[in-house]
């Protein structure tokens, strides 16, 4: 009995050790602000008096103002993390705030946390979660990531999702590495789950798209919009210019040019004081001719109808070849920190997995002008991240720095780049 009590001390104890030490300095931080957002000028619209009348060009209308006031801007954030510093990262945290260093508070970017190595051998981990409101538009950034650095491997898992880019994806990732001097080359295998990428709406469903394909009534059926014929009184007269009420012609709309044979083609003079008007799904009318709801209402409906039906075909999932290089050097005078992963060959294991082959579709002389145009300069076969971090103090007063990173998953880039200058005045 005295040796499993001893026992259960001693595995007490070390899970205690074990606990300790996993969470020994890291941080643990979280923030909020408040600003005010961009002022933006009046705007304001003609409406008919009665919005909806048969009579669009009548003259019982009245002006309104559009309201663009916007909520106040905010951002919060909340973190853990435990990343060893690098010499030229600034110093944060409660032991250096105030102390030449700086609170940590979610808005702090360092592109080396993309980086596939750390500064030591151990377990690392980063917990970041951003929620913003800028000029009325709320989105949130987060990034999940524990890592593992061992004297020949690192093992990563890790969740992304940067709706500003519209990147989210999940990733393992095992790999075995050798130093070599001030470099570290990795190879291995990743796993990646995420979002179905690179699909078209010709991919999914080809029915309502095509030559002779009546676009309004794929809107009626899919997006439940319904549009309503109206014709057009351009004299005034009360009276529909095609009709008069009884059935019979009016005439009178007809400019006395236009008269010359008009007996042969009255069927096309007669659309040309028709026009439709559509309502939403909740039938309120908001726009009121053909052009109007196809240039400005049609373009914002399609994209949500279709990025609808993408999110219906849930998570791919697919395994690819990493291979990595870091490259690290400080000295009191200048540093590099430049890495790189690069992702070559891929194997999808579901059927809406990225295709990194260009293929032309069944439709091709359809789609032709519809095209995505590569985003990135790298091929489409070719994922990447990379980054790098390099500073000079060419003297005591000037210093020169750059930072950036860029990734590109299933040709979905995403990118962030600062240079900057220095020059501390002296006398």
């Amino acid at each position: 009995m005295r040796r499993l009590l001893l026992l259960l001390l001693l595995c007490s104890v070390s899970a205690q050790n074990i606990f300790t030490d996993f969470f020994k300095h890291s941080t643990a931080y979280s923030s909020f602000f408040v600003t005010s957002p961009m002022r933006e000028n009046d705007r304001f619209q003609l409406v008919t008096d009665d919005h909806g009348s048969d009579f669009w060009n009548s003259s019982n209308m009245h002006m309104e103002r559009i309201d663009r006031v916007h909520p106040f801007d905010f951002s919060y954030s909340i973190g853990l993390r435990k990343i060893a510093r690098f010499n030229y990262d600034p110093k944060r945290g409660v032991k250096h705030a105030g102390n030449g260093g700086e609170w940590y508070d979610g808005t702090e970017w360092s592109p080396n946390e993309s980086a596939p190595m750390g500064k030591r051998n151990g377990w690392e981990y980063l917990i970041k979660f951003t929620s913003s409101r800028s000029n009325g538009v709320e989105f949130s950034d987060q990034e999940y990531w524990l890592r593992h650095i061992g004297d020949w491997h690192i093992i990563k898992a890790s969740y992304t999702d940067l709706q500003h880019e519209k990147l989210q994806y999940m990733e393992a990732d095992l790999r075995l590495k050798k130093e070599f001097y001030n470099f570290n080359f990795s190879a291995g295998i990743s796993y990646r789950t995420h979002p179905a990428y690179g699909v078209e709406p010709w991919d999914i469903d080809d029915t309502w798209f095509g030559e002779g394909t009546a676009w309004w009534n794929f809107v009626e059926e899919e997006l439940g919009w319904t549009p309503q014929l109206y014709y057009a009184d351009t004299d005034l007269d009360g009276v529909y210019d095609a009709y008069d009420g009884e059935g019979d012609t009016d005439y009178d709309w007809v400019p006395f040019m236009f008269l010359t044979g008009w007996e042969d083609n009255w069927e096309l003079f007669q659309w040309f004081q028709v026009d439709w008007t559509w309502s939403n799904p909740d039938s309120v009318m908001v726009a009121h001719s053909d052009r109007e709801f196809f240039l400005y209402h049609f373009p914002y409906l399609l994209e949500g109808w279709f990025d609808e039906k993408v999110n219906d075909l849930g998570i791919q999932r697919e395994v690819s070849l990493v291979l990595g290089a870091d490259y690290y050097k400080y000295t009191d005078t200048w540093w590099v920190h430049s890495w790189a992963s690069f992702y070559p060959v891929h194997k999808g294991l579901d059927d809406w997995s990225f295709d990194y082959e260009v293929k032309p579709h069944e439709n091709e002389d359809q789609i032709v002008d519809l095209h995505k145009q590569d985003k990135s300069t790298f091929p489409i076969w070719l994922d990447v991240n990379v980054g790098t971090i390099v500073g000079f103090k060419l003297t005591p007063n000037i210093g020169v720095f750059a930072e950036g990173r860029y990734i590109k998953f299933w040709d979905n880039p995403a990118y962030d780049f600062k240079l900057g200058l220095n020059y501390q005045f002296k006398w």
